[in-house]
């Protein structure tokens, strides 16, 4: 992990508000992030969407609402990652995942369709996959 992500990743882990909110304003400062920076952005970030319902703090809600604003804006590279960790994540924290992936520029409905038939079997999957496509404002989504 780059020393620039490894920072916003020791803030986060700590779970407390203000240490997430300032590794958050870190994340949103960074510019030229590397292929491997978005993707260990990423999956720091997404750590948030995880541990926020649980920690009682209401404050965290909106953190991870952030936290899914800065992943969105990742580009291609990070698509694969949050569709492995949407199709196992509790509702709550797939409702983040999906947002991160429909908001993505780059992210086109098939990510969603294909995933879709990749787990077809697993209903747990395509919950969260069915919550995922209703992010989707394009008109492609819409058809």
């Amino acid at each position: 992990m780059t020393e620039r992500i490894s920072k916003i990743a020791q803030l986060i882990n700590t779970n407390r508000d203000e240490d997430v909110a300032e590794g958050i304003t870190l994340a949103e400062s960074l510019k030229d992030l590397t292929v491997e920076e978005k993707q260990e952005l990423a999956e720091v970030l997404s750590e948030i969407f995880y541990f926020h319902d649980h920690s009682g703090i209401s404050s965290m809600a909106k953190l991870a609402i952030r936290a899914e604003q800065i992943i969105a804006k990742l580009d291609c590279e990070v698509i694969p990652y949050l569709i492995s960790e949407l199709i196992n994540a509790d509702s709550e924290s797939a409702a983040y995942f999906g947002k991160a992936i429909a908001f993505n520029k780059c992210s086109d409905i098939q990510v969603v369709l294909d995933a879709w038939n990749e787990y077809e079997e697993d209903d747990f999957a395509i919950v969260n996959l069915i919550q995922t496509l209703s992010y989707y404002r394009s008109e492609d989504a819409l058809k």
